[in-house]
C-alpha cells in the first residue's frame, strides 16, 4: 500500500483530504494542532492513519518525525490562514507558510525524486479597515 503524507492533516482541509485518501492509502499526518479548535480524534476511526505532532517549521523535526518512512505521495495543507492573528503575529504566519512550505519542498528533494509534491495554496482576501 503506497503512503501519502499530509502536513496539516488536522486541519479543516487535511481532514477532509484524510477522509478521502484513507480508503486507498496509507496516511501519514504531520501537524502540531497549533490552530484553534483542532483536534486529531478524529484520526482514530481511521485504520491507515497514522500521526505525528511536528512543526514542519523546523526543518530537523520533519527529518527526525519521519526518519526512513518511504514517502510515495506528500500533500502539503499546513499553514495559518489570513486571520485576526496574521495581523497581530506575522513572523508566526511566514514561519509556518513560508519556510514550512520551503521545508516541505527541500525534505521531497532530499528523500526522492520520485515524490509527487502537491501544495495547497489558498488566497483569502481580506479588507482592513483601520
Amino acid at each position: 500500500m503506497k503512503t501519502i503524507l499530509i502536513t496539516g492533516g488536522a486541519g479543516f482541509i487535511g481532514q477532509n483530504l484524510v477522509k478521502h485518501f484513507q480508503k486507498k492509502y496509507k496516511v501519514l499526518i504531520i501537524d502540531n494542532l497549533s490552530s484553534k479548535g483542532i483536534k486529531k480524534n478524529y484520526l482514530f476511526d481511521y485504520k491507515n492513519v497514522n500521526f505525528i505532532n511536528k512543526n514542519i517549521s523546523n526543518f530537523s523535526n520533519i527529518l527526525k518525525g519521519l526518519g526512513n518512512i518511504k514517502i510515495d505521495y506528500l500533500i502539503h495543507a499546513a499553514a495559518h490562514f489570513a486571520n485576526e492573528n496574521s495581523i497581530i503575529n506575522p513572523d508566526k504566519d511566514l514561519k509556518t507558510n513560508i519556510l514550512g512550505t520551503l521545508n516541505m519542498l527541500k525534505y521531497s528533494k532530499k528523500k526522492s525524486k520520485e515524490i509527487h509534491l502537491s501544495i495547497i495554496i489558498m488566497c483569502l482576501w481580506r479588507k482592513i479597515i483601520c
